[in-house]
């Protein structure tokens, strides 16, 4: 078995383990606190969430993805590295805090300004983060990884609902958001220990400065893309409003966070090694890609029709406002989940200028879907805006991708998707015949054969070449 193979099989193996026990602890979570807790509370800590992610971007300063792809740092020069994020997070979290009152006038919410103080502290621990998170995953420690994202968030999740229980309310998702950060960095901390130097080091930055610059710029892109909606619907609709939102949102994705971060992390390390081999990559990309489809297209399809039982069964009937913003959201879930696993061979291939240029275009696209969902005034127009987005992000994409890393025509890449596209068309038939015949059936009955013929549509997609893609995708 070759080195590429057993790394990849490694690493898909154990973030498939981390990601599905953590969805399933994610909605126990999710569940309870759903009930214990109002929809305003999720909305102003979705819109500190993404204020706070917004400034982590900037401190990040592109030196994780630096940092993986080098290979020429020193220990002198992760020193260096690490003091740098050190300095940047300490001053970032104190711009937050001192900003806390204008943030809470500009959206008319006083519970904004304690919880923004309290937050900013998060920032200094995602900050000095950076590198030894970027070390471990560039030593390829994905057990260790695996190990840490299952410990801290159920850590976090009983601290915070011990705190709902108590009434702390708000302030339940406050700790939890506090035990993340802190959390994550002791334990990479731990693994990595590294020294602080007395000064930081310009020729340090030098070495990754060509990469990490185009990398930070498209990271504040990336996250813009992601997250720019949220402060968009608390500032024009309501924090309200963003609360059910939220939930639609957070519930949509994921799928697409922990289908895709089951190959994600391991793409950019592994694919790298192909870099100056454009039929190769395209080679090893185009299995990968037929098995994700056939498995993220039909699950477009079931999430649409299965929306209001998933809604009110996680949350609770207080949640009834979320059912259609979640399905209009869901139209767009297969695709988003292709579009993060491209992003990785952009990385890989080592043309950050591009990947930038690609960021800078996505972002565009999400706004101006953005603005004209927002003159609907309603969620319902933005969830869908949001999805046609996404739909023309994956064209630009995927064409690029095709002229610019593979060499070949689109076409070559469509032809790939032909089998998905019968899949989700034969799921959504199916399911409407049996919610037709299911109308008046029990609730979690309902949600429970809609799940079961989804997984026997696609497994009927799946043939035997399909279900041998990741291991061929494997062999080197």
């Amino acid at each position: 078995m070759s080195q590429f193979r057993k790394d990849f099989i490694s690493g898909v193996a154990y973030t498939s383990i981390a990601k599905y026990t953590g969805i399933f602890i994610s909605l126990i979570i999710t569940f309870i606190l759903a009930r214990l807790l109002c929809p305003e509370d999720f909305g102003v800590l979705a819109l500190v969430t993404v204020i706070i992610g917004f400034i982590n971007q900037v401190t990040n300063l592109g030196l994780h993805s630096a940092i993986i792809q080098t290979d020429i740092l020193s220990q002198r020069d992760l020193r260096s590295l690490f003091s740098l994020t050190m300095a940047v997070g300490a001053i970032a979290s104190l711009i937050l805090f001192f900003c806390a009152s204008q943030i809470a006038v500009y959206y008319s919410n006083d519970k904004l300004i304690n919880v923004v103080r309290i937050l900013s502290c998060t920032m200094f621990f995602t900050a000095v983060n950076t590198v030894p998170s970027a070390l471990l995953m560039r030593e390829k420690k994905f057990k260790k990884i695996a190990i840490r994202q299952l410990f801290i968030q159920v850590l976090s999740g009983v601290i915070g609902i011990m705190l709902a229980f108590l009434g702390f309310g708000l302030y339940a998702l406050v700790a939890q958001a506090i035990v993340t950060a802190a959390g994550t960095f002791l334990f990479n901390y731990i693994q990595y220990p590294i020294k602080l130097f007395s000064s930081i080091k310009v020729e340090s930055i030098r070495k990754i400065f060509s990469y990490s610059a185009y990398q930070f710029l498209a990271g504040l892109f990336i996250y813009f893309t992601r997250n720019i909606d949220k402060p968009l619907v608390g500032r024009y609709l309501s924090l309200n409003a963003l609360g059910y939102y939220d939930k639609s949102f957070h519930l949509m994705t994921l799928p697409v966070s922990n289908l895709a971060y089951v190959i994600g992390p391991v793409m950019q390390p592994l694919f790298k090694d192909f870099r100056h081999d454009s039929s190769r990559m395209f080679q090893k990309y185009g299995t990968l890609l037929k098995f994700m489809s056939i498995i993220s297209l039909p699950l477009s399809a079931y999430l649409f029709l299965s929306a209001y039982d998933l809604i009110l069964l996680l949350y609770g009937n207080q949640w009834g406002e979320a059912v259609e913003p979640f399905q209009y959201l869901s139209l767009s879930i297969g695709l988003q989940i292709l579009l993060s696993i491209s992003g990785p061979i952009f990385l890989a291939n080592g043309n950050s200028k591009l990947s930038f240029i690609n960021c800078l275009v996505e972002f565009s696209i999400t706004m101006l879907s953005l603005v004209f969902g927002l003159s609907f005034r309603s969620l319902n127009g933005v969830a869908l805006s949001v999805s046609f987005g996404v739909l023309f992000r994956f064209v630009y994409i995927y064409y690029m991708l095709c002229h610019t890393i593979f060499e070949v025509s689109i076409m070559d890449l469509l032809r790939i998707l032909i089998p998905s596209v019968f899949a989700c068309i034969c799921c959504m038939v199916v399911l409407l015949l049996a919610n037709w015949l299911l109308a008046d059936a029990n609730q979690i009955l309902r949600l429970l054969i809609f799940t079961l013929l989804s997984g026997l549509v696609i497994m009927a997609f799946l043939n035997r070449e399909n279900l041998l893609t990741l291991k061929i995708f494997a062999q080197k």
